[in-house]
């Protein structure tokens, strides 16, 4: 995390919840920049935010808020089956709102798509506008409000403590092992108190921390 990116959650912690077209003016005014000059760094700034999970849509669609598909049936089903359909019904509604959260807008994902292309070849520097002739016309979810993810950062922080915890009690090998582990399985938590572990296996934790080999 960079000072620009820095500077985009420092103005969502200070204003709660933000338009994409308030950031642009927020972090142009603490660059010193023109906002159309400054304008795509804090757009990919933003996207970078987004894939890691820091900032996320505002507000977000409330699971437990959703109707079930049981409604109205209950009379014919037992309770056991009606008891499995809830619980079915909610992880459905925690992964669609889940994926909700972190949805980018028509514009912004084709800025991830650049950014994504641009890493894979091993581009660096700030992106030329000859990159964004492709982008299509107005966007009309750029009124999408943005805030800054507090589960993220509660989630990392716990992390953190249980890695050196781990490095304490036995030894940094163990607390790397076990942050490769929180690393590569963040990718499948839906909340930060998940009830349900993710398997991984070693070959993901290697790919996840090259470091990993050199401990066997």
């Amino acid at each position: 995390m960079d000072a620009r990116h820095l500077v985009l959650i420092r103005a969502l912690l200070e204003h709660g919840r933000l338009h994409l077209d308030h950031l642009v003016q927020l972090g142009a005014h603490q660059e010193g920049r023109d906002e159309e000059e400054a304008k795509r760094d804090i757009e990919v700034a933003l996207v970078e935010l987004v894939q890691e999970r820091y900032v996320e849509r505002a507000p977000l669609v409330d699971a437990n808020k959703l109707e079930s598909s049981t409604s109205g049936k209950e009379g014919s089903m037992s309770m056991s089956v009606i008891k499995a359909k809830l619980e079915e019904d909610k992880e459905a509604a925690k992964a669609k709102a889940h994926e909700e959260r972190f949805r980018l807008p028509t514009s912004l994902q084709q800025v991830a798509t650049l950014l994504g292309k641009r890493k894979r070849e091993g581009e660096t520097g700030a992106f030329v506008e000859s990159e964004y002739m492709h982008l299509m016309g107005p966007d009309k979810e750029r009124e999408v409000l943005w805030r800054v993810n507090c589960d993220e950062f509660h989630r990392l922080a716990r992390h953190e403590m249980c890695i050196d915890l781990v490095c304490k009690k036995i030894e940094d090998a163990a607390g790397a092992v076990l942050g490769a582990l929180l690393h590569v399985s963040r990718e499948h938590e839906i909340s930060p108190t998940e009830e349900r572990t993710v398997p991984v296996s070693a070959m993901e934790m290697r790919a996840a921390r090259p470091e990993l080999v050199a401990l066997g």
